[in-house]
Formats: C-alpha cells, sequence, structure tokens
C-alpha cells in the first residue's frame, strides 16, 4: 500500500482529513495511533492511504513558442485527485 504523509493543519479535525482523502476514520486512526478523534492535532504527521487517489500531472501554464512555432507543456510534478475533486500538492 502507498501512502503521503500529511501533517495536520490547526483547522483541520482527524475525521475531517479522513473525510477529504476518502479514507475510513477507524483505518485512519488505526494507522496513525498517535493521534486521537477529540482535542486538537495540529503539527502532527500522519500516514494516508493514497492507492485510490489518482495521481494527476502538474502542467505549467504554456510557454511562448519556440522557433518552429511549437508550443510545450511542462511537467511541474503531480498532485493527487482527492474525491471531492480538489488536487492536493504532497511533498
Amino acid at each position: 500500500m502507498n501512502y503521503i504523509q500529511y501533517t495536520i493543519q490547526p483547522t483541520d479535525s482527524v475525521a475531517g482529513v479522513a473525510k477529504r482523502f476518502g479514507v475510513d476514520l477507524h483505518e485512519l486512526v488505526k494507522l496513525n495511533p498517535q493521534v486521537c478523534t477529540t482535542g486538537p492535532q495540529e503539527g502532527i504527521e500522519i500516514k494516508i492511504p493514497a492507492d485510490h487517489l489518482e495521481l494527476v500531472s502538474d502542467v505549467l501554464p504554456e510557454i511562448e513558442s519556440d522557433e518552429s512555432g511549437l508550443q510545450e507543456e511542462r511537467i511541474a510534478g503531480f498532485k493527487l485527485k482527492l474525491p471531492n475533486g480538489e488536487l492536493y500538492q504532497f511533498e
């Protein structure tokens, strides 16, 4: 199984993170025993299963045409497409 590392933000709840990434809350807590579902969790790094998420290329805006008039796309990296359609930039 593939995972991404995620740092819980001040506005996050563990349940909210599970919902955002499309992961079962109980599975997320089982995978990350350092978190609890109540109280502040800010700054805690957790693993999130990512096998069910689509990896999409992050294309930079078009650049100027070269001498032959061709334009090219430059890939800047990749993002995960979350269940709600959000593109999440992971490191």
